[in-house]
């Protein structure tokens, strides 16, 4: 039984996370922060358990990558959505950070043809838990932060960039692949360094 927790928790993900969009568009923050925490611990808990029962699968990657798009593009819709006013360019940056994404999981299908949205790098986990952040204090606020919303895009061009080199410097496919960059600093910095570290405070 233990060996299916985390597929089902990211299984959860994907049911629940269109039902963000009915507090969204009756405007029910009190129901909508519970309900999107919710959601995003599923999120933190699946690779979290996979790792500690060493129970990591291919078919568990893929299941998270699908949970995550869904997860953040209901989150996003439901921004839109809500009362909360959204100028034109913050969907040019919505729409950019999305198309960076998927730049880079056509980099790879393209190499590997592997149909999996993202390889999980450390600075792609990063992303998404800057994303995460972003769109809860957005709601929680009740107004977008351009500032806010470019740090955003840039994490979300930081793992692009990362993804893409990461897949071409590769010769097999790996979805947990730490990352080119992150190969790199902790190279640098040693096993010990304060940036593995970090990531494995906030990931493991």
């Amino acid at each position: 039984m233990k060996r299916h927790i985390p597929n089902i928790l990211s299984a959860s993900r994907i049911i629940l996370s269109p039902l963000l969009l009915i507090p969204a568009i009756v405007s029910r923050p009190a129901i909508y922060l519970p309900l999107y925490i919710i959601i995003f611990s599923t999120d933190i808990l699946d690779g979290r358990i996979a790792r500690r029962l060493h129970i990591e699968s291919e078919l568990g990657a893929k299941i998270d990558s699908a949970g995550d798009i869904l997860f953040f593009a209901c989150a996003i819709c439901s921004v839109v959505i809500s009362p909360i006013v959204v100028e034109t360019r913050d969907l040019i940056c919505a729409a950019i950070g999305f198309a960076l994404f998927f730049l880079a999981s056509a980099a790879t299908f393209a190499k590997f043809r592997v149909l999996i949205l993202t390889m999980h790098t450390w600075i792609a986990k990063l992303f998404d838990l800057a994303l995460a952040v972003v769109i809860l204090v957005i709601i929680a606020m009740g107004r977008i932060s351009f500032p806010v919303v470019l740090v955003a895009l840039g994490f979300a061009a930081l793992s692009a960039v990362e993804g893409i080199a990461t897949v071409i410097t590769s010769k097999t496919y790996n979805s947990s692949h730490r990352g080119v960059m992150t190969e790199k600093i902790i190279a640098k910095q040693g096993e010990d360094g304060w940036y593995k570290k970090m990531f494995y405070f906030l990931f493991y």
